[in-house]
């Protein structure tokens, strides 16, 4: 590797640690990761891999239909294990806290951006593409984004990447080695998230047949099926502790927001996907500021990437070219079909794909095309990298973590004794260690019967509220009511927070 082609490499790489550090360290906590962090802490506290501060008499989402949650508490079932027992572990090494929880997902990412460099450089055999696509991908805001939070996405990614980056590598060194080797990261990816190893499967399925299928035997069917074999036996094993608790969380997690009822309407299935995914989530469609409209910009360029390589004849001849067009399509419906909520969470699974993309075309025209065309391809080049530096850019400023969520901590740490009860999101749990008198539910109380000394709201519950204003009006009164009437919000700055009005002595 020449040392300008590693500087660059290294510049790339140390741009992605400081976005992501950026936003790791300002970013107030968000729903999601006080829930997912939970299981791990318990686990190396307790013992018990549960969510321990939520409450189980009720489900985690608004329901029609009564379901109870009854051991949820002790074992979780709607994570798949390994992002419970990786994170475990960081935290067992490197200690408890929000900002040591998003730092593993960031050294995750770290595995993806590298995996992919090797995956693209393969496939195009052109070291340019592939540092091209190692900085857009280092830069992209939506995969920093997903990257520098305590979720189990960006470990999934490297775990799928990762088995493609192996099977390429090992193919023609032995091929039966290569195929174990790479459906054991993709397995181990399906049980950190299943829509990760869906998609990855899917990916190491084709580069198999389009590259190798000549050299497919039965037996290389049964080494490709081993590993999962492995990991079922013993994610069974661990549902066996508790089978009841089981189906009714993972039934609850199946059925939220129609995520398996994609096939219904598969032509409005695309076309969600294309609106939600892409030109929403992705591309800031339908956000009330300009900065966020802006991110189209991004869309705009990744799928300018596909439009032109599949245009351009000496790259869709190019065999790897044509793989990575493919691999793109795969992935683009795996997802769409997969995941019917059209979450935010994944988009980390298929932005490096339009990444290797986008530079595939950006190199061809600027080796390929005049001084005008080199001019508008650095100009939009630019206009793209400050497009995410400025997405980057609003939660340093915003820094919800210090002006926000810190306070709130605070103001809970002096005035709350150890015996009185908090009823509020589980985000708290960073701050508050998860502590024992510390409840996550939303309907506060209405199911459990508990009247907490303090109720603590945030912009998730209020969506929740909503929730249940739609599918459980009883309870929705009841909150309506029991905020209204028997508790007054006592402090206000993002985390409102209400005390019960029979407790109402002066704050100090």
């Amino acid at each position: 590797m020449r040392r300008s082609h590693l500087l660059l490499l290294s510049v790339a790489f140390v741009m992605y640690l400081t976005y992501c550090l950026a936003i790791a360290s300002t970013r107030a906590p968000w729903y999601d990761e006080g829930f997912i962090v939970n299981p791990s802490y318990s686990w190396i506290t307790t013992g018990r891999p549960g969510v321990s501060i939520i409450d189980d008499t009720g489900s985690f989402i608004p329901t029609t239909k009564p379901v109870s949650m009854r051991g949820i508490r002790e074992r979780i079932y709607l994570e798949m294990p390994v992002y419970i027992v990786a994170l475990g572990a960081w935290l067992k090494v490197f200690g408890f806290g929000l900002l040591t929880s998003r730092i593993f997902t960031i050294f995750c990412g770290a595995i993806v951006l590298l995996a992919w460099y090797y995956v693209v450089r393969w496939l195009t055999n052109d070291a340019t593409v592939a540092l091209v696509t190692f900085a857009l991908l280092a830069m992209d805001y939506g995969f920093v984004l997903r990257a520098s939070e305590a979720r189990m996405d960006t470990l999934s990614a490297a775990f799928g990447f990762g088995g493609l980056a192996v099977y390429l590598c090992l193919r023609t060194r032995s091929f039966s080695w290569a195929v174990f080797l790479s459906h054991l990261c993709v397995s181990v990816s399906a049980f950190t998230h299943p829509n990760g190893g869906i998609l990855a499967w899917g990916g190491l399925i084709f580069l198999t047949l389009y590259y190798d299928l000549r050299s497919v035997r039965f037996r290389h069917v049964a080494i490709a099926v081993t590993p999962y074999l492995i990991g079922a036996g013993c994610w069974g094993l661990y549902i066996a502790q508790d089978v009841e608790s089981f189906k009714s969380q993972f039934l609850v997690n199946m059925m939220h927001g129609g995520r398996t009822q994609t096939f219904n309407a598969p032509w409005s299935t695309i076309q969600r996907e294309i609106e939600i995914r892409y030109l929403g989530v992705l591309g800031g469609l339908g956000a009330a500021s300009a900065l966020s409209k802006a991110r189209l910009v991004i869309v705009m360029v990744y799928f300018a990437g596909v439009i032109g390589v599949l245009t351009t004849k000496p790259l869709r001849q190019h065999k790897g070219y044509r793989a990575l067009l493919i691999l793109t399509g795969i992935y683009f419906m795996l997802l769409a079909f997969s995941d019917g909520r059209k979450s935010q969470c994944y988009v980390g699974h298929v932005i490096p794909l339009y990444s290797a993309l986008a530079a595939s075309f950006i190199v061809w025209l600027w080796r390929n095309q005049g001084q005008t065309i080199r001019a508008v391809v650095a100009v939009v080049v630019l206009a793209l990298a400050a497009v995410h530096a400025g997405g980057v850019a609003y939660h340093v400023r915003k820094d919800a973590y210090h002006k926000t969520y810190l306070p709130a901590i605070s103001f809970l740490k002096q005035n709350v004794r150890d015996q009185q009860l908090i009823i509020g999101p589980g985000v708290l749990g960073f701050g508050l260690a998860y502590a024992p008198n510390l409840i996550d539910d939303f309907r506060l109380g209405k199911l459990s019967g508990k009247a907490p000394e303090w109720i603590v709201i945030d912009d998730w519950y209020k969506d929740w509220f909503l929730g249940l204003k739609a599918s459980e009006p009883e309870t929705y009164q009841f909150v309506l009511n029991r905020l209204e009437n028997q508790y007054h919000p006592i402090y206000d700055n993002g985390f409102t927070t209400y005390r019960k009005n029979a407790a109402s002595l002066a704050v100090q």
